[in-house]
């Protein structure tokens, strides 16, 4: 049951991230590599403004896909015998 909710989910997640434009995956990409940076330090990074970023952290979804790996990691924690 836990194995068909995940891969549902990774199907889903997938089939919305195939979509994403290449600024929007950048943004998802740098988000995750740098979690605990502000969206000011993510637009430094970026070289845009921090409106730029909200805008494309929306775009993205980007809460969706955090959401999304939160749930995967402690599903998978949990499964371990």
């Amino acid at each position: 049951k836990e194995y068909q909710s995940l891969n549902l989910m990774i199907t889903l997640a997938l089939d919305f991230m195939d979509d994403l434009t290449l600024v929007s995956a950048e943004l998802v990409a740098i988000s995750l590599a740098n979690r605990a940076n502000s969206q000011n330090e993510l637009a430094a990074i970026l070289g845009i403004q921090q409106s730029a970023v909200s805008q494309r952290k929306k775009r993205a979804r980007l809460k969706l896909v955090v959401d999304l790996l939160g749930y995967y990691q402690q599903t998978v924690q949990s499964m371990k015998p």
